[in-house]
């Protein structure tokens, strides 16, 4: 790939994420918010209030990085330095929501079944973020992975280590849930990159026809 396709690709990239995550980061704020009301029965009302709270503060913060990149002309080197601190802050929220079942339903040997349930709801709701992430994120195969991976990994790995077949199963299915998100966004990701550079070629011979009619005496 020359060096002209590569910024091609980089700026393309830049601009899907930066536009679609007006609407990205909304969600995980009715979400959190729904989870709440989910989780206040069975969870500590301190730790679940905070948790929702930095969820909001957390996506207030995004949006106000969004304006600040609008009053910004795009280069390539300032796409990709932007790029990667869009990264950084997807891994942050994928691991605020991991963070989620660990710390706001405590385990209850007594009351396993009513554990499970509350589990496998918070786990539906952060597999639903994930597979939303996908649509929004596969052109960049490293951000949704950033994203999905802290978001499903420790809460598949603490499930499973509580040693009940119930949430052992669960988190057992997150896993393999996780492994089908990550293979999926690397074949949507070739697909998107295929595009851009049928894209990147078009332009580039409409520009050099334009070249040589300029030329023509």
């Amino acid at each position: 790939m020359e060096q002209l396709e590569r910024d091609f690709l980089l700026i393309n990239q830049y601009r899907i994420l930066y536009n679609q995550s007006i609407i990205t980061f909304l969600f995980p704020v009715l979400t959190s918010i729904a989870l709440c009301f989910i989780l206040w029965p069975v969870s500590g009302h301190f730790y679940l209030l905070l948790w929702t709270s930095i969820v909001i503060v957390f996506s207030v913060i995004r949006y106000a990085l969004i304006w600040k990149l609008n009053q910004r002309r795009v280069t390539v080197e300032n796409a990709a330095k932007w790029l990667d601190f869009f990264t950084f802050n997807v891994f942050v929220s994928g691991a605020i929501w991991g963070t989620a079942p660990i710390i706001l339903i405590p385990y209850r040997p007594d009351a396993l079944l009513n554990f499970t349930l509350y589990n496998s709801l918070t786990m539906i709701i952060i597999c639903g973020l994930v597979a939303g992430a996908v649509i929004s994120y596969s052109v960049s195969k490293w951000v949704l992975f950033f994203y999905a991976f802290p978001a499903l990994f420790p809460p598949a790995v603490y499930l499973i280590s509580l040693g009940d077949k119930y949430n052992s199963a669960l988190g057992g299915f997150v896993l393999l849930y996780l492994l089908f998100i990550t293979i999926s966004s690397f074949l949507l990701y070739n697909q998107y990159y295929q595009y851009m550079s049928i894209q990147y070629r078009y332009h580039k011979l409409e520009n050099e026809y334009e070249k040589l009619k300029n030329s023509r005496p």
